[in-house]
């Protein structure tokens, strides 16, 4: 009897009702670019230790263009000494420039305002009666709930192949104040990959529906399109708000680096690449339901479900992954090469090959290095480093 995929899926679609756990976050992402959110349907509260950031595996920082090398510790290897960058003493600052650069940034934090409120996190303290619900077979995230007394309704979803948010929203408080606020941080090698406290290291740049960040050696900007008229402007150096007049409000959020420009793709024709996209994911490739209350089969099958749905999203983009994927700035944003087994081995097992093969280029890239690495420690082949980013220059 064929798997009725969709009630399968579905089934586990992870929900917040009455209230919203900030340490168990929802995100929508193609493997490449991930946007976490809040209980709003944006990013509207920051919550450390696990604030909602938008990442994208082609947002690498460097705080200084300097490669320092490093004095290697030797190690016996059966009766051979081998040198390896494992110790900082007596070179800390080279050290820690390797370790920390590049670093994951942080692009924006999108999340609304409103002039009742002084501040973000009061907003969000004020909303009531909340249903969030993210759809596994759809990759959307429904929100539902009520501000000042009136009901807003906000759909969330990432684009399945480019940097694009897309976000609809549905409020008579649109009409009243309630707007789009995008703020930009600073990048920063903590978790949050965001530092709001050096405005005067960064530049934020406004034309038109475009926003253009120079930080650094990382540039990339932000183009709002909707379908209704707005207004988009600069409130702060690094805070723009967006206003409607409409009770309604879609719009497409394309983030554009440059050397990878962004089509812009209008709300309804993403929704249904976005739908397509999914329900390929789902239909397609290996399966498992286990058909039975028992509870431990059930969280098996849950913990399935929810296993494919993340990892697709925060791990098989084109580059390995990094520990938490795109969700925070876990050591850094790098990846760890010994763990890309764990975070995209899985895919052909379930029918999914093609979506392995798009990180494996990057072995070929640094395949150079590799060797260099491999005959500098006396070894024949490849020597893949550990803890490293998209250049494969590593402390480890």
């Amino acid at each position: 009897m064929p798997i009725d995929r969709k009630a399968l899926v579905q089934r586990h679609n992870p929900t917040h009702n009455g209230s919203f756990d900030p340490m168990s976050p929802f995100s929508v992402g193609n493997g490449d670019f991930a946007v976490t959110v809040d209980g709003s349907g944006l990013q509207t509260m920051w919550h450390e230790p696990l604030p909602s950031l938008t990442m994208a595996n082609a947002a690498w920082h460097s705080f200084t263009p300097e490669r320092p090398s490093l004095r290697l510790k030797e190690y016996d290897a059966n009766g051979r000494s081998v040198g390896y960058m494992s110790d900082p003493s007596g070179q800390e600052e080279a050290f820690t420039i390797l370790r920390h650069n590049p670093h994951k940034a942080n692009l924006a934090k999108i999340g609304f305002t409103h002039p009742a409120f002084d501040d973000s996190n009061a907003l969000f303290e004020a909303i009531g009666d909340l249903t969030q619900t993210l759809d596994l077979y759809e990759g959307t995230i429904t929100s539902t709930y009520t501000l000042l007394e009136e009901p807003v309704h906000v759909q969330t979803f990432v684009h399945p192949t480019k940097a694009v948010l897309c976000v609809s929203i549905s409020s008579p408080l649109l009409t009243t104040g309630l707007g789009v606020e995008f703020a930009f941080p600073y990048p920063s090698v903590e978790l949050s990959a965001s530092d709001w406290n050096e405005e005067s290291k960064h530049t934020s740049i406004l034309t038109d529906h475009t926003i253009i960040r120079v930080v650094d050696d990382l540039s990339y900007s932000l183009t709002v399109h909707s379908e209704e008229n707005t207004t988009l402007v600069q409130k702060a150096p690094h805070r723009f708000l967006l206003m409607s007049e409409a009770a309604t409000l879609t719009l497409s959020v394309a983030f554009d680096f440059f050397d990878t420009p962004t089509q812009n793709f209008p709300f309804s024709l993403a929704l249904k690449e976005n739908r397509s996209h999914w329900v390929h994911f789902w239909e397609t490739g290996a399966a498992i339901s286990f058909n039975t209350t028992v509870t431990r089969a059930f969280e098996l099958e849950r913990r399935i479900i929810l296993s494919l749905y993340l990892l697709a999203i925060q791990s098989l983009g084109s580059f390995p992954s990094a520990e938490t994927g795109l969700t925070v700035n876990s050591w850094y944003g790098k990846f760890h090469l010994e763990m890309h087994p764990f975070h995209a081995l899985f895919a052909p097992f379930w029918g999914k090959g093609e979506l392995l093969k798009r990180s494996l280029w990057y072995y070929q890239s640094i395949r150079e290095s590799a060797q260099k690495r491999a005959q500098e420690q006396g070894y024949e082949g490849l020597r893949w480093p550990k803890m490293t980013d998209q250049t494969a220059v590593t402390p480890h």
